[in-house]
């Protein structure tokens, strides 16, 4: 058991790989959920500084992650949003570390830890519907697991950006491989250079509809096409 606050008081304190700026968001809110939650706020140390004495959760690559693991480097097999939970114990003290390749992985191990552990839900993307569970201890059990999502990515569209992130959902500017389908199929394949291929197209009432942009592609041959020339092989 990882014990982050007891009766109101911090007891545990965020450890962050170094190199995880554009974790600042995910971070933040993993501090500030469990302050609206206990009452505490809990302390940031950056890795390779003074190190607190007692709980820790480890974001990242730290030094103390990778020297607690014995260079077992679970998380070289993971998928771009994917993430591994592993708890141990150091001069007495239980660390909690969240590990993954990319900040995406970790942005959603923090919000994986917030909502299944912990019971918070961010219902839709309005502070009315945030619950996040009052209690004045908060402890997290002992976690080892690996996630693989089962998607290589998960989008929606026209969504607030940070209901998005907080349920886990992958943003394209982060590090996705192939993002950029759909609407980008006309620039995969514009007419301008297969528009003589008249049975690439969809048949509509007996016509071959050559694409204006935004519209779709439904011939397989013209998908077979799309899969050479953006090299998803």
């Amino acid at each position: 058991m990882v014990t982050l606050v007891e009766n109101g008081n911090p007891k545990a304190a965020v450890v962050v790989a170094p190199d995880l700026d554009s974790m600042d968001q995910s971070v933040e809110d993993l501090i500030g959920v469990i302050e609206k939650m206990s009452g505490a706020r809990l302390p940031v140390v950056e890795d390779g500084t003074s190190q607190h004495r007692g709980p820790q959760i480890h974001i990242g690559n730290t030094s103390g992650c990778l020297r607690l693991q014995k260079g077992q480097n679970r998380w070289a097999d993971l998928p771009v949003n994917g993430y591994c939970f592993s708890t141990t114990l150091d001069a007495g003290s239980p660390h909690l570390m969240i590990t993954a390749k990319t900040s995406i992985g970790l942005s959603h191990g923090i919000y994986d830890l917030l909502t299944n552990e912990l019971g918070v839900i961010w219902g839709m993307a309005d502070p009315i519907f945030e619950e996040v569970p009052q209690r004045r201890t908060v402890e997290i059990p002992e976690i080892n697991r690996t996630e693989k999502p089962a998607f290589g990515f998960r989008v929606f569209s026209g969504c607030d950006p940070d209901w998005l992130r907080r349920n886990r959902i992958d943003n394209g500017s982060r590090q996705l491989p192939f993002y950029g389908h759909g609407h980008n199929l006309y620039n995969l394949l514009p007419p301008s250079r297969y528009g003589q291929h008249a049975e690439y197209y969809a048949l509509v009432d007996g016509q071959r509809q050559v694409p204006d942009k935004g519209r779709s592609y439904t011939n397989p041959a013209l998908f077979d096409q799309s899969r050479c020339n953006s090299n998803y092989d």
